[in-house]
């Protein structure tokens, strides 16, 4: 008699519990990968943008005046080099990241912020005490 090669069903209870172990533990890590991944985008335009304003800064003296909310753009009529009208032309900068939000602090400073997706970052309490900023779950760039 020959006998046929194949799983216990043991065997197979083994295996597809352990499959629902490593299930159980990594899911939860990897659910929040793309708000992570978002708000580290965010925090990047942020510091680019603030690079662009230093660079405004340094050929003005003075930053821009004007305040804008999340999504407004500025405005170029209000901003910006008097050859082109434009702070965003180029020479400075892009627009002001998406869903970010910016108010000039008289002419020798100014904030900027973003609301992250998540609200744990230890970047948003850090940046808050520097920045003095007010806005839940929100990350904070100034010209400090």
């Amino acid at each position: 008699m020959s006998r046929s090669r194949a799983f216990t069903l043991i065997e197979l209870l083994v295996v597809i519990s352990i499959i629902a172990v490593l299930t159980a533990v990594l899911l939860p890590n990897l659910i929040g990968i793309r708000g992570r991944a978002a708000d580290a985008r965010k925090k990047a335009d942020l510091k680019d943008f603030q690079a662009a304003l230093r660079l405004y800064y340094n050929d003005h003296q003075a930053y821009p005046g004007q305040t804008i909310s999340p999504g407004q753009q500025f405005n170029p009529s209000v901003l910006g080099d008097e050859d082109t009208g434009r702070f965003t032309d180029g020479t400075y900068s892009t627009d002001l990241p998406e869903e970010a939000a910016y108010a000039p602090d008289g002419t020798d400073g100014y904030k900027m912020y973003a609301v992250l997706d998540n609200e744990a970052d230890p970047d948003i309490l850090t940046s808050q005490a520097k920045c003095g900023g007010s806005v839940t779950d929100a990350y904070y760039v100034c010209a400090q």
